[in-house]
């Protein structure tokens, strides 16, 4: 997992970090207004995406606590997840071959967190038969990339810095979970752009999010769009087959295997009370960043 905190310079971090905010986030009309104007584009492809995006916006403006950086973090990334979806969108819609191509048999790490999966993920990257969606392509899937400057593109500093932001605002993070632009990135950030990831209920306290996601909420078209952006991905740099990971698939499966049937899955494993420990202690240093209050007593 990467956790890229941009925010708007001019608003400062400092004392705001640590303010509970009043000014409310943006409504959905205005996150896509927004994003449409920016972009030219305003083809969000399949619906669903909207009461994923929906609950989430209530979820932060009536559990989360926010800060003014964190609201300014929350309305960040859910713009750049929109942007994604609208150019991921647009270039299947502009290029057809992009969807005709078929996705090489994935093999997806799926431990809990706090196992050693990051690890395991690192160490599988460096055999080159594996295709793995790096940060900093994940980040800003347009245009898509290119075998000639795939270790070149100038979208690697850019995720560099913004992952350095995040480093200031939260001192540690990396000690904890290393992570950079260059390294594997999660399929939570990638089905972020359904609104149905659990990205968000890592970095926020959203107890009635998190409930929908994990019992109700259907994650077929969160994995079609999966599917949409790999295909994306790797229609300029072609891989054997790809390598996946993020213990959120651990809770849905059976959809994962009806859109990859023939996925292999590594699932690590490590002392349950171990695990829970770790992760408690992860989630509340995440919450640090957009929250005074936290879901796990500090």
């Amino acid at each position: 997992m990467f956790i890229a905190a941009r925010v708007d310079p001019g608003r400062g971090i400092g004392l705001q970090h640590r303010t509970v905010s009043t000014d409310g986030l943006p409504t959905v009309a205005s996150l896509v207004g927004a994003v449409n104007e920016e972009t030219g584009l305003d083809d969000m492809g399949e619906d669903g995406w909207q009461e994923g995006l929906d609950r989430l916006l209530h979820a932060l403006r009536t559990e989360a606590g926010l800060t003014a950086i964190g609201e300014q973090i929350a309305a960040t990334q859910i713009r750049d997840h929109l942007k994604s979806r609208l150019w991921v969108t647009d270039w299947h819609r502009r290029h057809p071959e992009i969807g005709a191509a078929p996705v090489p048999a994935p093999v997806a790490i799926i431990g809990q967190p706090r196992t050693g999966t990051t690890i395991l993920f690192d160490l599988l990257a460096q055999d080159p038969r594996f295709r793995v969606p790096l940060t900093w392509e994940v980040a800003q899937p347009h245009p898509p990339p290119e075998t000639a400057t795939y270790t070149t593109d100038p979208r690697i500093e850019q995720a560099a810095a913004a992952g350095a932001m995040s480093e200031v605002l939260i001192p540690g993070f990396q000690a904890i979970h290393p992570s950079g632009p260059l390294r594997g990135q999660e399929d939570v950030t990638i089905t972020a752009g359904d609104f149905r990831s659990l990205l968000y209920s890592t970095v926020f306290h959203i107890p009635s999010y998190t409930r929908w996601l994990l019992w109700e909420a259907d994650m077929a078209p969160a994995y079609r769009y999966h599917r949409k952006f790999l295909q994306l991905l790797q229609w300029r740099h072609p891989g054997e087959r790809w390598l996946l990971k993020t213990p959120g698939h651990q809770w849905c499966l059976g959809t994962l295997f009806a859109e990859y049937p023939d996925t292999t899955i590594v699932h690590t494993h490590r002392d349950p009370l171990k695990v829970l420990a770790s992760t408690a202690s992860l989630t509340a240093f995440l919450e640090r960043l957009a929250s005074d209050q936290s879901s796990i007593p500090r």
